[in-house]
């Protein structure tokens, strides 16, 4: 009859369309009770139907540079910038717990999932008069030259840190003098690629790959 409404989809005729390879009547009749008023009872159903359930949770709102450890039992992300930089580790299986909060970035998990290495910011006064510097400098060419310094000094004032989550021992890595700006160890973890360049290399601290090949972060 003319004027009459197509039938509602139910869950188990769309799911019989999965299940014949009838995918687009599926997914159809799928997307249609998931955006009905009360659609979210209908979400764990047809996911795990269609694929894997999958749970999100925000660690933080404003965060960058996420990464995993390899046995995926560590978060670690960075908050801030510049000088004010802090890389956060937590534990998701164990309600989001903070294993580690330090004020440095370019953080990595080596091979046993519970160490990292990173680079971590020693205050100086050097660095804060740059960053007031920059903060007061407009969009101009002092601008440019008042970040390039402040970068070349973060490049300076930086230690490579080797991290037990567990015991929070930390370890300075020594490199006579080196710029740096970015560290990531081995695939054993038994060496430390940092990229940098000496103090009086005039190229810049990015432009050139060092390896740190007597560096053992862990006994």
């Amino acid at each position: 009859m003319s004027g009459q409404q197509a039938p509602k989809p139910d869950v188990e005729t769309a799911s019989l369309a999965w299940e014949r390879g009838d995918y687009v009547a599926a997914l159809t009749a799928y997307r249609t009770l998931l955006t009905a008023p009360d659609g979210e009872k209908w979400v764990e159903p047809v996911a795990l139907q269609t694929g894997e359930l999958f749970q999100a949770r925000e660690l933080t709102p404003d965060g960058a540079n996420p990464r995993f450890s390899p046995d995926g039992r560590f978060v670690a992300y960075e908050t801030g910038t510049g000088t004010a930089r802090v890389t956060h580790v937590v534990e998701p299986d164990a309600g989001m717990r903070v294993a580690a909060e330090v004020k440095g970035h370019s953080l990595a998990f080596l091979p046993q999932g519970d160490r990292v290495v990173y680079l971590k910011l020693q205050p100086s006064e050097e660095l804060s008069q740059a960053q007031a510097e920059l903060e007061k400098a407009r969009q101009t060419t002092a601008r440019f030259a008042a970040q390039q310094r402040l970068n070349w000094l973060q490049f300076k004032h930086v230690d490579i840190v080797t991290r037990n989550l567990s015991s929070g021992q930390e370890r300075v890595c020594p490199t006579d003098g080196l710029l740096k700006s970015a560290v990531v160890p081995s695939s054993d973890g038994r060496v430390l690629y940092v990229t940098g360049a000496r103090e009086d290399d005039r190229r810049g601290a990015t432009s050139t790959a060092s390896p740190l090949t007597a560096i053992t972060p862990w006994p």
